[in-house]
């Protein structure tokens, strides 16, 4: 061995290197041809170093160019991995200032509370359920079913007068040819005056029962004169059940199924023998024969009441209406004779 080859051996092993080629014939040393731990050209392995001397990029994490960048926060619902790890939206129970329903323990479907997301990045989270209690506080029920203010241990009471004034006096003559009422027409109820009253009493308040008085007064009317509650016949010249609809024993005024008939003849039987329609089996009432002076007494039985009531609760109204009606004498036609109504009622507020 030359001592050439003595040197570069002794070099080779103070580096850990092992020779290659040593005392090979063609004279080649081999040390080019050898591995270490030493970058050699176009050798990634270690410290690099561009090609033109430059020192590199600092590594940023995006080598797809994909705007990811590692260690960012995570923005959930975007469908992009933030965090560069790999996984979208990893960790995302929900989205901040979303919301949904939600039911508290004990509660039923029928009251559900709302719960809020809240957070930054991925650190989200939904809050607590919240719950209106004030709108999810049930009625007070008795076996079920909504109470009865009418069956309250103590009803209030109140009282009005409705005072019904002559329509000849204050309207004028009937309306004949006017809306729907028919042209002079002799012997038949051709047209009428109308007027109405209403029971006020306190808003939310259900009536539960009445008592109707006529202070003692000589009453006449011309031609013929209704009484109503709503629109059910409290007080009637005859029984006028032949042409007008019955609903629940009760007899629902209809003036065009009534106008042009002799309103001294009308169908069907007249009530009581008197001449006068009165609802109910065990009701009271009075009302003097068409063009005569009398009184008027209106006393209508319980159950009679309940249905009368019940209904016009219903139609979230409580009137007295007066018609009068005419054929064709423009100066008595249409009129009765100026009254008070007091009406004594008891009601509830639920």
């Amino acid at each position: 061995m030359e001592a050439k080859d003595l040197v570069r051996g002794a070099i080779a092993s103070l580096l850990g290197l092992t020779p290659v080629g040593c005392g090979s014939d063609d004279g080649d040393s081999g040390l080019d041809q050898q591995t270490s731990g030493i970058a050699g050209p176009g050798d990634t392995g270690g410290s690099e170093s561009s090609d033109d001397g430059e020192e590199p990029e600092p590594d940023d994490g995006d080598d797809a160019g994909t705007g990811v960048v590692p260690d960012n926060n995570e923005v959930c619902d975007n469908g992009i991995d933030d965090d560069g790890d790999g996984t979208i939206d990893e960790q995302c129970a929900c989205v901040a200032g979303q919301t949904q329903p939600c039911f508290p323990e004990g509660a039923d479907d029928a009251c559900p509370g709302t719960q809020t997301c809240s957070g930054v990045g991925e650190i989200v989270s939904w809050g607590a359920c919240e719950v209106d209690v004030q709108a999810c506080e049930p009625e007070e029920t008795t076996g079920g079913e909504p109470v009865d203010p009418c069956e309250a241990d103590e009803l209030l009471t109140a009282t009005q007068v409705l005072t019904f004034e002559s329509p000849l006096a204050t309207l004028g003559p009937c309306p004949w040819g006017q809306a729907d009422n028919l042209g002079h027409t002799s012997g038949v109820m051709a047209a009428r005056h109308e007027v109405s009253q209403l029971l006020e009493p306190p808003a939310g308040a259900v009536i539960c029962s009445t008592e109707f008085e006529v202070p003692e007064t000589s009453m006449y009317y011309d031609d013929q004169l209704y009484m109503l509650f709503n629109d059910v016949v409290i007080l009637a010249p005859g029984d006028w059940s032949g042409l007008l609809p019955a609903e629940d024993d009760l007899l629902i005024y209809d003036w065009l199924l009534i106008r042009g008939f002799n309103g001294n003849h009308p169908m069907g039987e007249v009530g009581g023998g008197s001449g006068v329609y009165c609802p109910g089996a065990n009701s009271v009432c009075e009302l003097p024969d068409t063009q005569q002076n009398g009184s008027i007494d209106l006393e209508l039985d319980a159950p009679t009441q309940q249905a009368v009531l019940e209904r016009a609760a219903l139609q979230g109204h409580y009137t007295v209406t007066v018609a009068a009606t005419g054929d064709d004498n423009p100066s008595v036609d249409c009129d009765h004779s100026t009254f008070d109504l007091v009406v004594t009622y008891t009601y509830g507020v639920p």
